[in-house]
């Protein structure tokens, strides 16, 4: 005979169990999240650290390429300096007076001095 406490129990256990399977595979799945999530910060971590990385190499070429400039300025206001001198020294030659001219060239003398005091300025 068909007794009704018995559907329950089966009913029942049937509940317990969906509810232990669904429990499970919630638990499981908060796992899975928090161990992808967990990884996925490790892996930005790491890219991270590699653009600190990236960032303070970059910044030494660029600390090392302002000393060259300042070196390459410094230069370079030589050059334009030497490059002025230059010019007198050929516009004293072009104008000199031809009775300058002589055995002992005084125009080559006075070229010479010139480009001493040029390779030998005082600081």
């Amino acid at each position: 005979m068909f007794n009704p406490l018995d559907l329950f129990s089966t009913v029942k256990s049937a509940a317990i169990t969906v509810g232990v399977i669904a429990a499970a595979t919630a638990f499981g799945l908060l796992w899975f999240q928090k161990n992808s999530a967990e990884r996925h910060a490790d892996a930005l971590q790491l890219k991270v650290s590699e653009l600190d990385q990236t960032v303070f190499q970059k910044t030494l070429e660029v600390s090392g390429l302002r000393v060259v400039i300042t070196n390459l300025e410094e230069v370079n206001k030589i050059i334009a300096e030497n490059f002025k001198a230059e010019q007198e020294i050929e516009k004293d030659i072009e104008n000199a007076k031809p009775e300058d001219d002589g055995a002992i060239a005084p125009v080559l003398r006075g070229t010479l001095d010139s480009v001493d005091r040029m390779l030998h300025k005082p600081n």
